[in-house]
């Protein structure tokens, strides 16, 4: 995010010459829009982890469960997304979206793994899921590895 500097705390042209992406401008409002997007694309793969090694633990529900309840999202929202919990079958996820936003899609990864570790196993589907879903939102197999083994 470029650093926004008042037009008038700018007494010395000197400062801010060859900073890079620097405005002059009035503050603008942060766009919240796609902040919902994102969390209900992270919750929507959550649950898609939590059912690919076929044994759904209380740990792995109750911890969805919980970002479902804290999300500032819709209640209609909510109730779809608790129900896809109980549904069969995989949800569509397009992690590409996460690629656009590094900080998203990094977050994103921590999610998995900790909710992937969250039962005490780290089963072999849950991984190659990871992994899938890590490439495809931009992220290094070596840092996707890495962060596995740390995770």
């Amino acid at each position: 995010m470029p650093i926004e500097i008042e037009a008038d705390e700018i007494e010395d042209e000197n400062i801010v010459e060859g900073v890079a992406e620097t405005r002059i401008s009035k503050s603008e409002p942060i766009s919240t829009e796609n902040i919902y997007d994102y969390t209900v694309l992270k919750i929507k793969a959550l649950i898609n982890l939590m059912k690919v090694d076929k044994k759904l633990k209380l740990e792995e529900q109750g911890y969805i469960q919980t970002l479902i309840e804290n999300s500032e999202i819709g209640d209609e929202t909510k109730i779809e997304l608790a129900n896809l919990m109980d549904s069969q079958g995989k949800i569509s996820v397009d992690f590409t979206i996460f690629a656009k936003e590094p900080d998203e899609a990094t977050g994103m990864l921590f999610d998995l793994i900790a909710l992937a570790k969250r039962d005490g196993e780290f089963h072999l589907a849950e991984k190659i899921y990871i992994k899938q879903a890590g490439k495809l939102m931009g992220i290094s197999e070596n840092d996707i590895e890495g962060t596995m083994a740390i995770g």
